[in-house]
């Protein structure tokens, strides 16, 4: 799996102190109506600074705010579906509130790169972070919230079925592994054979030679 770098870093320690994300900050918990459009980031987080005492790792000031030019070092407002996902056709159905949680920025922000490239390392990391239970449970209201989004077929899925970017880079790495041993074994090969060529050529040169010094 292509995990993030904080993940490979910190998960043996868990979310510790909400050292990922802050457990009582899930939109679809906070927010009556989960349904609930959210076109700016600021609103959700003001939402959440009314309601929500802020007491994890990645606090400022006793709250969910950013410092400037230290945005990644503080809670930053995480789309659990990213908006660059290919879970629906129109990245519109994502954005409620249910779909929205406040999670530590330099996590998400290597989540939000990886989710361009390995959609689904991205999510199964955010599964195994959040649980499955949770993102399932996500999925679902933005399907219900969003009858009329047109959804793709690995919305359908469960979310650990879909298909991996990293199984055909496994593929391709074993097809190279095979074709570079099958080289170095012929070459190992070739050369075997000529070493044999060249001390049998000796060998006959020198009891040739030698026959002809008795003559």
């Amino acid at each position: 799996m292509w995990n993030t770098e904080f993940y490979k870093n910190y998960w043996d320690a868990g979310n510790v102190d909400f050292n990922f994300f802050d457990p009582n900050t899930f939109g679809m918990d906070v927010y009556e109506d989960p349904c609930t459009v959210i076109n700016s980031n600021d609103v959700f987080k003001n939402k959440i600074n009314k309601e929500i005492n802020c007491l994890g790792t990645w606090c400022v000031d006793d709250a969910f705010n950013c410092v400037v030019h230290k945005t990644t070092e503080c809670y930053n407002v995480e789309h659990i579906f990213d908006t660059n996902g290919n879970d629906f056709h129109d990245a519109k159905c994502k954005q409620i509130a249910g779909n929205l949680v406040m999670a530590y920025g330099r996590w998400n922000s290597q989540l939000g790169a990886r989710a361009k490239h390995h959609y689904t390392d991205s999510i199964n990391e955010k599964m195994t972070v959040y649980t499955k239970e949770r993102l399932n449970n996500v999925r679902e209201l933005i399907i219900k919230c969003n009858p009329d989004c047109e959804i793709t077929q690995s919305t359908t899925q469960s979310v650990n079925e879909v298909i991996s970017d990293r199984d055909e880079y496994l593929v391709l790495l074993t097809i190279f592994i095979c074709i570079s041993m099958f080289i170095i074994l012929y070459t190992f090969y070739s050369i075997y054979k000529w070493c044999a060529k060249k001390c049998c050529d000796d060998v006959y040169i020198q009891q040739h030679t030698f026959s002809l010094n008795e003559v």
